[in-house]
């Protein structure tokens, strides 16, 4: 059935091709008066990261732990409605022998973390109905801001995130882990060093479209030398065809099985090769990916370390990081498109160009290091 599915989505889009007049289109924002984009943002280097963290569920919680272990980082600032969350995240701290921070509780007060002056960063894991919002206003208060996936749930609320990053110069980034997993960092390698040639297509799957989508935009340059035109769904947000402005193809499916299972299909077609992520051993594959392995995972092994980590050197040394706010905002927004495409007897649906044009400013996807 699903394979019958995935053939029926690749001949819509095929038939899509030329007949603008079908597709249903969402306006491109006018840029602010005085605003530039955001592409390669750096900002002046921080020499310790400073970190309020608001929401300490079970992400949280483990950005607590994880933050601590990243060199150069204090946890200042803590907010959670629930007590025990709060104490839980103060034993961790206490544990790892780093300084209590001072908590904040209550509906409204974790604006007050946001405005305080010894805050760098705004690292949100609250709900995502809340996230937005939350981010909106600690780059308004001068913050940086990490921000769990979906960074917004409404096509409004991706550019506003857009708009305020731009007006402050504040750095956005949604914390897409699986860019970090050792699979999808090696297979990006092999991408950047010509292993699949001209790649064409590639199939990802994922627990959640935004949380998949990432890896795939990476390897095909998206915002640096290409950009998603349009996508189409014949059931919802569950298959996804996107088409890029050069051709390339991007199917995600979206299953809750992969949660249970940790199974997630990750499939890059080129004209020189293919692989496919498989589960089972396989000595060639092995050594081929221990072959192409990312000079990051050398440094680092378990993907939210490596995410942190990446995050906090890019913040220490002033660097553009991994993903921007363009990047937040179009993942973010793939699930709700699919589901207008779905509403619309799959008609196909054009992804607004957030960066406004600017998408083919940086040649080639890039992790940026200091080379001073």
């Amino acid at each position: 059935m699903k394979k019958h599915l995935l053939i029926l989505l690749a001949i819509s889009l095929l038939s899509c091709e030329g007949r603008n007049s079908r597709m249903i289109s969402f306006s491109v924002q006018d840029r602010l008066s005085g605003q530039t984009d955001v592409v390669e943002l750096a900002c002046e280097p921080i020499d310790t990261v400073d970190i309020a963290i608001i929401g300490l569920g079970a992400q949280g919680q483990d950005a607590v732990r994880r933050l601590s272990l990243v060199k150069g980082t204090r946890v200042k600032a803590i907010f959670d409605n629930f007590s025990e969350n709060l104490a839980n995240a103060q034993t961790t701290l206490k544990e790892m022998k780093k300084t209590s921070p001072e908590e904040f509780s209550g509906d409204e007060e974790w604006r007050k973390m946001c405005e305080r002056n010894d805050i760098d960063l705004v690292y949100i894991c609250a709900p995502e109905e809340l996230r937005s919002t939350m981010a909106v206003y600690a780059m308004e208060n001068g913050k940086h801001v990490a921000i769990e996936p979906p960074a917004a749930i409404s096509i409004e609320q991706c550019w506003e995130l857009v708009n305020t990053a731009e007006k402050t110069r504040r750095h956005l980034i949604m914390l897409e882990k699986s860019c970090y997993d050792t699979y999808e960092l090696t297979t990006l390698n092999m991408a950047q060093q010509g292993f699949f040639g001209d790649i064409e297509s590639i199939e990802r799957g994922s627990i959640n479209p935004a949380l998949g989508i990432g890896p795939a935009a990476q390897v095909l340059n998206i915002h640096r030398g290409d950009k998603m035109n349009y996508l189409l769904s014949v059931s919802g947000a569950n298959n996804i065809v996107i088409k890029t402005e050069k051709g390339k193809t991007i199917l995600v499916r979206y299953d809750t099985l992969y949660r249970q299972s940790d199974i997630t299909p990750y499939n890059i077609s080129g004209s020189a090769a293919l692989i496919r992520k498989i589960y089972t051993p396989d000595s060639t594959l092995d050594s081929l990916l221990l072959v192409y392995k990312h000079p990051i995972l050398k440094e680092f092994g378990k993907k939210d370390l490596v995410m942190d980590y990446r995050l906090i050197y890019c913040l220490k040394n002033g660097l553009p990081l991994d993903m921007d706010v363009y990047d937040a905002a179009e993942w973010s927004a793939i699930e709700a498109l699919g589901r207008v495409s779905a509403e619309n007897n799959g008609k196909p649906v054009s992804i607004p160009d957030f960066t406004r044009s600017s998408w083919d400013k940086v040649k080639g996807y890039k992790q940026y290091k200091n080379d001073r």
